[in-house]
């Protein structure tokens, strides 16, 4: 009898060393992380953008665009992968009042 219970300790806790390897393996990030938000001027028109260069998943960048006193538009940049920029330029003669990125898995 001690050996059949000693033999059920020894597999359920060889399972759970197994369960938490197989969790701390696909522990790794699943959004994009270090994310770098810069933003310009070209001509008349600004432009935002976003890159990640870590994690997994994608990133978009979100900027808010108007003419001075108006209720500013909101547009969004390509949907990119790590390491790629996600760009987008307000309609002309607008300025960017806000910008932010959105990510996703």
């Amino acid at each position: 009898m001690k050996k059949l219970k000693a033999a059920m300790a020894a597999a359920i806790l060889g399972s759970s060393s197994v369960l938490v390897a197989g969790t701390a393996a696909s522990a790794a990030p699943l959004y994009p992380g270090n994310c770098i938000t810069t933003r310009g001027t070209s001509g008349w028109e600004d432009w935002g953008a976003v890159r990640c260069t870590s994690g997994g998943g994608s990133v978009r960048v979100v900027i808010k665009c108007s003419f001075a006193g108006q209720t500013p538009g909101t547009h969004y940049g390509p949907w990119v992968g790590i390491s790629q920029q996600s760009k987008k330029w307000c309609p002309l003669h607008q300025g960017i009042t806000s910008m932010s990125y959105e990510r996703t898995t």
